[in-house]
């Protein structure tokens, strides 16, 4: 059975032991806070609150970031590029009308 290692509401360590009772007892001598019996959807790192395993939250990397960047800077010069066509527009309409 695998048994994931808790402190600070943090998985430590997810080990494999035979029984609950042997991990309660490790767990004692590694000064950790709990020790809960998981599945294989849980992994080193995830937060343990409320009897739920969370995910850490993975943060974006260099990458993404730029791509985010861009994508505001085009969309950006979309909307100012079609408010410029609109100027020349409305400006066409006054000097030829």
């Amino acid at each position: 059975m695998n048994i994931a290692l808790i402190k600070n509401k943090k998985v430590e360590n997810i080990a494999v032991f035979t029984s609950l009772q042997e991990a309660t007892a490790i767990l004692q001598m590694l000064n950790m806070d709990n020790a809960i019996e998981v599945n294989s959807s849980c992994d080193i790192g995830y937060t343990y609150e409320n009897g739920a395993f969370t995910p850490p939250v993975v943060p974006p990397t260099e990458t993404e970031v730029k791509i985010q960047l861009l994508e505001a800077q085009v969309k950006s010069l979309t909307e100012q590029n079609e408010f410029l066509e609109n100027c020349l527009i409305e400006m066409a309409t006054i000097v030829y009308a």
